[in-house]
């Protein structure tokens, strides 16, 4: 049995009969063409501007390896919203982008916080800075003053001492800890007198900061004893600023006398001092 080409859609000479050199001077609508060249395919002519919306793309379906590297530039983004990127490094500006600024603006569209390549500028607005225990060290009404200037000040016992190298003053010292190279400033003073000596003698007060015997300034004075009872005491005290390593330093007032025939006392000896920047 002879096989029919026709009914395969051939020609004798096995062309397809839709083929165009079968049609001769006949025309083919461009309709009956793609209806039978381009069944089944979908080409951007066959798509409306607009027509593909979210609801037709399935979740997922689109991923990275159908996006060309570089294909999404700024006229196809319409809106970025930040909620959806993390992590990373955010670089704004640069040799070849110019200057980069990043604006924060208020419900009424006035700037509140502009970081440039100026610098950040505060306007009607205010900067929180804390320290690492939480606490704040610049507020909106500027630096916080107990954060910033650590203080205390101490008063110890009467020291009697007839030494003429320094002795502690009990109750005179404080322990400073510190986590950086830090100023500290220093004011001491004592009412100080001598009991059995008439005159030719001095009372020392100073400092030993860390072991370190007169860290700072000393406070040197000269009274006498009446020889009748009667003690003229006086009040003296310096000032010292001093840098502090970091850690806990231990500060002490000491005190002497330059003549060990008589008692020198130093009442009420007082140690305050105050951190320059913590």
């Amino acid at each position: 049995m002879a096989l029919d080409y026709k009914d395969e859609g051939l020609t004798p000479t096995l062309r397809s009969e839709n083929a165009l050199t079968e049609k001769g001077d006949s025309l083919t609508s461009s309709l009956n063409f793609d209806s039978t060249y381009e069944r089944g395919v979908i080409n951007t002519t066959q798509i409306r501007d607009a027509a593909i919306k979210t609801a037709k793309i399935g979740a997922a379906q689109i991923t990275t390896a159908l996006i060309a590297n570089a294909a999404i530039t700024n006229a196809k983004i319409n809106d970025f919203n930040f909620n959806q990127g993390t992590g990373g490094t955010l670089t704004l500006g640069g040799t070849l982008n110019g200057n980069g600024l990043m604006s924060v603006l208020n419900n009424t569209g006035g700037t509140v916080v502009s970081l440039s390549s100026s610098g950040i500028t505060v306007t009607n607005g205010s900067i929180t800075i804390q320290n690492s225990s939480g606490s704040n060290v610049i507020d909106a009404n500027g630096l916080v003053s107990t954060t910033n200037f650590v203080s205390n000040s101490v008063t110890g016992n009467l020291l009697a001492t007839t030494g003429t190298g320094y002795s502690d003053v009990v109750g005179g010292s404080v322990s400073i800890v510190l986590t950086r190279n830090t100023k500290v400033f220093f004011t001491y003073s004592s009412s100080m007198n001598n009991v059995g000596v008439a005159s030719g003698y001095t009372n020392t007060l100073s400092l030993n900061v860390g072991g370190t015997d007169e860290a700072g300034p000393v406070v040197v004075g000269a009274g006498h004893d009446s020889g009748t009872g009667g003690i003229l005491a006086y009040t003296q005290g310096a000032s010292s600023i001093q840098t502090l390593g970091s850690g806990t330093t231990v500060v002490k007032l000491i005190g002497k006398t330059s003549n060990a025939g008589g008692e020198a006392r130093f009442n009420q000896p007082t140690l305050s001092y105050m951190v320059l920047g913590n």
